[in-house]
This record gives C-alpha cells, structure tokens and sequence, in this order.
C-alpha cells in the first residue's frame, strides 16, 4: 500500500500556546523542554530549544550547533535552560554550558541533511529536570494516527501574524495530528518561527515520553525524522557518555556492574571491593524522580545484590552509586 504524502491535510498543529496556560512548566515532561542561548564576544543571544534526553544530554537541530556553509561553529559557547519561563531559569534546575557537542559525519560534511545533533553538558541538570526518551518507529501507521506534542521558544514575531512578536523568554506549546509524511522528515503544515528550531516532536503512551524527530528549519513546515540509523548513533552518545566514573580514583570499590535475570523486571549488582566499605546505591526514573535510596555495606571482594523494578513503570532508569557526596559510579537500566 502506498502511504499518502499528506494523511491528514486539514489536522494541522495548533497555533503556539503558552505551556503556563495548560500545563505546570515544572511538571514532568513539560520541564524537560530547553532554551538554547549562546554567546559571542560576551553578549548572549537567542538560538533554539531542545529536549533533555539523559542527565548530561540535549537533543537538538543540526543547524543549532553548526555551519555547513561556513564549516563551523559561529559562537564561544552555550547555555542550557530546562523548564525556562517567563524570562526566569526554572529556581530548582537551573542551567548548564555546553561540554561538548555531537553531530553527524554526513551533516558536518554536507553529504546529506542529517539535521540533528546532541549537547553534552558540563552540569548533569537533566537529573533535576528528568529526560524523555528518543527514538525511532518503523510503520508509516503509528506516525499517521497518533496525536504528537512539541515544546519551544519562539523567539522572532510570528511570520504570518506580524502581531504575534515573541520574545524567546517563554515556553509555548503545541499538539496535534501529522499532515505530511516523507521518508526523513514528518510535517505539520504550519510554519515554524525562530526560535524554535530543534524541539522535539513527543509522543506519549501515558506512560513513557519519547521525541521521535527535531524540528528543522524553524522557517519550514517540518522535523527531522529520527530513524534507525540515527537513533544507533545517538544512542552510542548516550551510552558512552553514561560509562561510570567521576570521582573513584582514591575509591576502594574498584568495579560495579548491573546484570539481567531470567526475569524482565529484576536485575542483580555487583561490587568488587579492596576492602570494606558502605555506599549509597539510588536509582531515578525518566522523571527524575528518586524510587530506590539503599545504603549497601560492602566486604573486602564480590558482593551482589538484587534489584526489583516490579513496583515501577519507567522504561529507561538511571543508576547512580555515591559514597558521601562523591559519585563513584553511573549507568543505565532499560527495562
């Protein structure tokens, strides 16, 4: 069967809300939506908005990050503001700079428009904050008959209603059905404003919440579309950047391991320890949210443990090992 270009031509998205207006900007996901600033020669500008997708990560637009036509980068850095409204950092997470930043091969070389990218920050804020997800779906039917959500910051008056004159200072919010549907990019028919480059297209199950494309060029009608291939390399980002440690250099546990078991909601730990010890093992939903905070005495050798996720409904969960306010160790469960 041969999918309509557009399946649902008169759906279009709704026009830019203001987030405050239907949700709490401090609710999760709505405060893992970020404001993108950067600075050249010490003075700050508006640039896009992304959406957290781990502790230490943004996913973005590729543009966001880099000039093809110049082949390069045009600022000195960047700040990242999750959950900013009303001209105000949210008072909880504040904000980061930029670490470093990630794109693609094909895009940085132009090959092709492989439009999207990821910040990795110097503050993991995305642990106050909380992250969605990121990810791709290989059936033209659940792009076609799924209600879709996008957070940004439009930053420029709008270009169809000179009236409408956004300032960047406040989160707006979108909601409805795709109208177009190509190969790499999903459409809604209604022009973006700048500003809003690089937010995530959101879908939710009410359970999970997950971006499955970045918005492009502000100025058109569409998002990058995330398929495998891109997801597998940001998911290697993510990964690797997830490999523990910060600070076990003059630590006495010299490794820690999660493992699976025969069933899908329990896993086992592993300490291997010099000598013995105690540390804090605590584990944060999507949300952020804390849901396991067990102190652990450890023997000098191996030591094991279980986890029971039974009781939980995340998909993705992050594990921290801490011993006083050291972090020894980090990684990821998915369940």
């Amino acid at each position: 069967n041969t999918v309509p270009e557009d399946p649902h031509p008169n759906s279009y998205f709704t026009s830019p809300a203001r987030a405050k207006e239907c949700f709490s900007v401090s609710s999760y996901p709505v405060r893992t939506a970020v404001k993108l600033y950067y600075f050249r020669h010490d003075t700050i500008y508006d640039l896009c908005s992304g959406t957290m997708v781990a502790p230490n990560l943004v996913l973005t637009s590729g543009h966001c990050l880099f000039d093809i036509e110049e082949d390069e980068a045009w600022f000195d850095s960047l700040l990242v503001l999750p959950a900013y409204d009303q001209g105000e950092s949210h008072p909880m997470v504040g904000g980061s700079t930029a670490k470093r930043l990630y794109l693609f091969k094909s895009y940085v070389d132009n090959d092709q428009w492989d439009d999207i990218g990821m910040i990795e920050l110097n503050e993991p804020i995305g642990g106050l904050a909380g992250w969605a997800g990121f990810g791709y779906n290989e059936t033209d039917s659940f792009y076609i008959n799924n209600v879709f959500h996008c957070f940004s910051y439009p930053a420029v008056p709008d270009p169809d209603n000179a009236a409408l004159n956004y300032s960047g200072n406040n989160m707006y919010y979108q909601t409805g059905m795709l109208d177009q549907l190509y190969k790499d990019y999903l459409g809604i028919n209604v022009l973006g404003i700048p500003g809003q480059s690089g937010s995530g297209l959101m879908y939710t199950d009410n359970q999970d919440f997950v971006v499955y494309g970045v918005r492009t060029f502000s100025g058109s009608q569409s998002f990058f579309k995330i398929n495998k291939t891109i997801y597998t390399g940001l998911n290697y980002v993510k990964e690797v950047l997830a490999d523990p440690v910060i600070d076990a250099s003059t630590s006495d546990i010299l490794d820690f391991k999660l493992l699976p078991t025969v069933f899908d909601d329990q896993w086992n730990y592993v300490f291997m320890a010099g000598a013995e010890d105690q540390v804090d093992l605590q584990m944060l939903d999507l949300q952020g949210n804390l849901i396991i905070d067990k102190v652990i005495d450890l023997k000098e050798g191996v030591n094991t443990g279980e986890l029971d996720l039974s009781q939980f409904a995340s998909a993705e969960y992050q594990v921290l090992v801490r011993k006083g306010n050291r972090l020894l160790f980090r990684d990821y469960l998915h369940d």
